[in-house]
């Protein structure tokens, strides 16, 4: 889900991410493109997709935690517009 919406932001066509000859997952791209985020998008939305990409998938949330960080995200943008 994480690079998903990684992409969508990027509104990229895809991602240069993965090197299928090698079988290897290319961890200086995505931080290039977390950067990316970083630069373009609010301090929270770009930490809540860090979070969802993270290389370790021990660190990764439950779908049930994502839909909290959605929520909350969406909560907060909401109250800030209105501010």
């Amino acid at each position: 889900m994480g690079m998903t919406i990684l992409q969508a932001a990027l509104l990229y066509e895809e991602l240069h991410c993965y090197n299928f000859d090698r079988l290897a997952f290319d961890e200086n791209q995505l931080m290039e493109y977390i950067e990316i985020i970083t630069n373009r998008y609010s301090s929270d939305f770009a930490e809540m997709v860090e979070i969802l990409v993270s290389v370790n998938p021990n660190s990764r949330p439950s779908i049930n935690d994502v839909q909290k960080m959605l929520d909350n995200f969406w909560i907060n943008t909401s109250q800030a517009v209105e501010n």
